[in-house]
Parts: C-alpha cells; structure tokens; sequence
C-alpha cells in the first residue's frame, strides 16, 4: 500500500492506497489539525503522521480510527512549543530519522529512539531525512540540495544532482535502491518589442 496525504476530506489527512488505485482509506480524522506526512513502520503495521505544530504520532494500521489511542511522539526539549516531524523509519524500526517544526529555529536532522525516548542531533541543516537501508545512514534535503550524512560518525557529504536545478522532493522505492526526484527550474525570456 501507499500512504500520502490529501486534502480530499476538507483539510489534509493521512491516507492510503492499493497500488493500483484500488482501496482508498482515510487514515486519520485528526480533529482541527492539518495531517503530513505518512509514512510506514518497517514492518507495515504503524503509520507514523505528522500533526502540523505538533510532533509525530503513531497509529495501527489494522484499527479502525475510533479504536485508536494515536502514540504521540514527545518533542525534543530544544524544540519548546514547536513539535518533532518525523519523516521515517529506521529498517530496524528502534528510531525515526527527523527534525524540529519550527519557522525560527533550523534544529538540523534528529533522531528518535524508541527504547530510551531520546533525541540525537546529527546536523544542524537540514530537513526530510530518509532512512538508507544500511540503517546508518540517512538522506537529506537542504536549500534545494541533497545531503548524506552517516549516523554513526555524523559525516555528512553532499551528493551530486543536476544542477543548477532545485531539488525539490525526492524518495526512495520500498526496498530503498531507487531514488527517485523532482527538480524544480526557474527559467525567464527577455522580449523587447518595438513600438513602432
């Protein structure tokens, strides 16, 4: 299945999808607060989301939503008021690989661990990590470029796109060999037109 989110309900939610457009299903009905977001647990059976201004939460997938008790991730103490986006999983499902929601302060790639509730800053740009399967090592997006950085030894190195295009989402296929990207271009035409 794929999740994603839509505005289709009236605000944006977490849905999801059979591969061949068959199954559609609101996920979330998240009362007064935009859904982000979704992505799967490594084993398919949570869906983590992102409230907006709120930190990641966690649900079921077998569930219906009036059975569920979302698990709400707690926002890194740097964060104050503002919440944790996760953006996903590590292949061993012990961390989710984010960053702290906030419009005044760049807080970098975070990682959340599971067992011992806390929080690891590997950089401090940056924003969309993705897990690699190696579970090491993460992708990243920052200022339009894509970023590596290693979550053992907090390397980080860029990696080469075609520029001087924007990189502006990108994702990798299920079994995490695929990347997969948009670029965004800004192009202009000067005309000069003789009034004559």
């Amino acid at each position: 299945r794929i999740s994603f989110y839509s505005d289709r309900s009236g605000k944006y939610e977490a849905w999801t999808i059979n591969r061949d457009g068959s199954g559609l299903r609101q996920m979330t009905f998240a009362n007064g607060v935009d859904v982000i977001y979704p992505f799967w647990s490594p084993d398919g059976a949570r869906l983590a989301y992102n409230p907006r201004t709120e930190s990641c939460s966690i649900i079921e997938v077998g569930k219906p939503w009036d059975e569920q008790t979302p698990r709400r991730v707690p926002a890194p103490p740097a964060a104050r008021l503002d919440g944790f986006s996760a953006f996903s999983w590590s292949p061993d499902g012990r961390k989710l690989g984010g960053w702290i929601n906030s419009p005044t302060e760049n807080a970098g790639i975070i990682l959340y661990t599971f067992e011992t509730s806390n929080f690891e800053r590997l950089t401090n740009f940056g924003s969309k990590p993705i897990w690699l399967h190696d579970n090491r090592r993460l992708l990243f997006n920052h200022a339009g470029k894509l970023f590596l950085v290693n979550s053992e030894t907090k390397k980080v190195q860029e990696i080469s796109l075609h520029s001087p295009h924007y990189l502006y989402e990108y994702g990798l296929t299920g079994d995490k060999r695929i990347l997969y990207y948009t670029l965004a271009t800004t192009e202009a035409d000067i005309w000069l037109l003789n009034l004559e």
